[in-house]
């Protein structure tokens, strides 16, 4: 790696923040399968890459340039749910889980990775979600899944203070051929914050003194090459024969 550029100011910052990111994670996490889940993110080379990345987009001086993720085939929704603190209280879910279905097949489904160029969705205020799921697209930009929504709220517990949270990369429960009818959200209820479902033309701001948002990234990086497979491969193995 060049040694002018990792003595600019910009490389320094998105260090900084690729290294506060997996520390909060690796705070969170006590289980010896989870701590090697979020190992993935510290890796010396995908730092770097990620960092590049960034740098590439233009994001070093963005508010959030980078978001380390970890899928719910990593981590169960429900305990990551329970990362979020909002004022000293753990988050809760309103959800059946297994029914929340991300939209994107090519996510990354087995491993963490890493969202750049996040936005919190001030540009959707109060649209619907299947509106504001048009919106980013047209952007082109991709809707936050519940797995990302989640990430962003344990990394920047502050976006509470400011919106409630549509996750319109996810639907939940039925679905009418492709269409999505439902999609996951995240809200603060009686002071505590809430996974819950917002149907897809409904954009819940009557009687709610935050107003409703949904976020989005500009690209994901999702290819970690041979080595996360390996690392993967053992949890996988024992993931599936339950």
């Amino acid at each position: 790696m060049d040694k002018i550029i990792k003595s600019t100011s910009s490389w320094q910052r998105l260090k900084l923040i690729f290294e506060q990111q997996v520390m909060v994670l690796e705070e969170l996490v006590t289980d010896e399968e989870s701590r090697k889940q979020v190992a993935f993110l510290r890796d010396t080379f995908l730092k770097e890459d990620v960092i590049l990345k960034a740098i590439g987009l233009g994001l070093e001086n963005a508010e959030i340039p980078i978001l380390a993720v970890i899928p719910k085939n990593c981590m169960e929704t429900k305990r990551q749910a329970s990362f979020i603190n909002f004022k000293g209280i753990s988050g809760v879910t309103e959800l059946s889980l297994n029914k929340v279905v991300d939209i994107d097949e090519k996510l990354p489904h087995h491993h963490p990775y890493w969202a750049f160029g996040i936005s919190i969705g001030t540009e959707t205020l109060n649209m619907p979600a299947k509106t504001a799921a048009s919106e980013i697209f047209t952007r082109g930009r991709k809707p936050f899944t519940l797995a990302e929504d989640i990430a962003l709220q344990i990394q920047y517990p502050s976006t509470m203070d400011i919106v409630s949270m549509n996750a319109c990369g996810s639907c939940y429960g039925e679905k009418e051929g492709n269409v999505v009818k439902n999609v996951p959200a995240i809200f603060i209820h009686n002071g505590c914050p809430t996974v819950t479902w917002n149907n897809v033309n409904k954009n819940r701001s009557e009687g709610v003194l935050k107003p409703w948002a949904s976020p989005s990234c500009l690209k994901r990086m999702s290819n970690f090459g041979v080595m996360t497979y390996i690392q993967c491969r053992y949890w996988r193995k024992r993931r599936e024969r339950k």
